[in-house]
């Protein structure tokens, strides 16, 4: 395999070819040309302050290239950002150095880099600026002691304005949704994506993690809803413990429990996370750019938690107090007063060796026949067993009881040493006066 030589093209054949290409939004005229800057930068023979700059369009994008020289010098290329020069009033672009460079005035670009990706928080520091301008006087008074000064916190103005937009009323429903965290999925980020709310056959939200991926649903949850008063989904994909909440128009709270039980079963806490989705970006901005809203939807999803746990934790209660009054001991087998002392006794020992709480107080057969044990080899009889209850009353009042198997050994001549052999997981609760 032979790779091809790279050839270099000069900054001026390079902007020749692209340069009826250009963003009609922008003026071309006013922006190709010479410039000045503030600050030395880095050319083909050494420092200087002559900058190239020149609007064209590179595939579907609207770029801006600047350089030190016509030939010799790499152009750095600045993608524009059509949202955020909208959005702020100054065409802005952006290169792949983290570099913004900002129009002022048709004569003007401020060069900025920042601590920070503009629109997904307010700048706080500016770590590089200069000033291209094709007035040279703009230019040396920019380069004046601490001239740039005002420009770093023209920049840092701009980072925080754009973060703080009115947010206009939003539509309930189906949609792009701009997301607060950017959700990722087979190694890519995604900022925004559709979200569609279906109605019928089956009430639910689904969002597609990627464009050409499938989608995950959400189930609507009536309970949860009439609870809070605010639409919930739960997706459906396995046992996930991933949740919507309708909140408002055009907006949905995601929650994740990271616990085994989720909505109903937990609270909501400090290992738990959230995320916000929402139509208009401007809410978005507002909400990584002020804590207190982000107080603010975590104490809601704390408040929804408590609601809905408060709720179920009652109907649990009614449930498991109802199937305590109704529940019986079971029916009684074979009955022997002396084998039932024997089997209360071992079953005594068995409470003692595994430190029971519980006080026992009965035991008895629901077996109606012992089955025999025989050695498997030679057949010889070694023993029985039967199904029986044991019957106790735990330290909170309650009374139960445990399903077991009661065994015992062949001597050879009559059976001997009633002891336990196992018993079935979990008690039965029931009132006492049925025991």
């Amino acid at each position: 395999m032979m790779l091809k030589k790279l050839v270099y093209i000069p900054l001026s054949i390079f902007l020749f070819s692209l340069s009826t290409l250009a963003n009609a939004t922008l003026d071309k005229q006013q922006i190709d040309g010479s410039y000045h800057s503030a600050v030395a930068e880095r050319g083909a023979r050494g420092p200087t302050r002559s900058k190239l700059i020149q609007l064209a369009k590179l595939g579907n994008k609207t770029v801006i290239a600047t350089a030190a020289c016509q030939k010799g010098c790499t152009p750095a290329i600045y993608s524009h950002l059509a949202e955020e020069s909208k959005t702020l009033g100054h065409e802005i672009f952006f290169n792949a150095a983290g570099l913004y460079l900002i129009q002022l005035e048709s004569k003007d670009f401020l060069v900025v880099q920042a601590d920070g990706i503009l629109g997904k928080k307010a700048w706080q520091k500016i770590g590089f600026a200069n000033l291209y301008s094709k007035d040279q006087t703009s230019a040396d008074q920019a380069a004046k002691a601490k001239g740039l000064e005002s420009y770093k916190q023209l920049a840092l103005d701009l980072s925080s304005k754009i973060m703080n937009q009115e947010v206009v009323q939003m539509a309930h429903g189906s949609g792009e949704y701009h997301f607060a965290v950017p959700r990722k999925h087979a190694g890519k980020s995604y900022t925004q994506r559709p979200i569609e709310f279906i109605e019928s056959p089956k009430k639910r939200i689904e969002i597609a993690e990627c464009p050409k991926c499938g989608k995950d649903a959400y189930d609507y949850r009536p309970d949860e809803s009439a609870i809070i008063g605010v639409p919930v989904y739960r997706e459906t994909a396995g046992n996930r413990r991933n949740y919507l909440f309708d909140s408002s128009d055009g907006i949905l709270v995601w929650a994740r429990y990271t616990n085994n039980e989720g909505l109903g079963k937990s609270l909501w806490g400090e290992h738990d996370h959230y995320n916000v989705f929402a139509k208009d970006k401007n809410y978005i901005r507002q909400l990584i750019s002020q804590k207190e809203k982000q107080a603010a939807v975590d104490a809601m999803l704390t408040d929804y938690s408590q609601q809905v746990k408060t709720v179920f934790d009652q109907r649990r209660k009614a449930a498991t107090e109802k199937k305590i009054a109704n529940q019986e001991l079971p029916k009684q087998g074979l009955k022997d007063s002396s084998l039932e002392t024997e089997a209360l006794a071992a079953a005594q020992r068995w409470a003692d060796s595994y430190h029971w709480k519980e006080t026992l107080t009965k035991a008895y057969f629901t077996g109606s026949s012992w089955s025999m044990k025989r050695n498997v080899l030679s057949g010889i009889l070694t023993g029985r067993a039967i199904a029986g209850v044991v019957v106790m009353q735990r330290p909170d009042g309650v009374c139960s009881f445990h399903y077991v198997t009661f065994g015992q050994q062949y001597n050879g001549t009559e059976y001997v040493n009633t002891h336990m052999i196992g018993l079935t997981p979990g008690q039965y609760k029931l009132v006492c006066n049925k025991t």
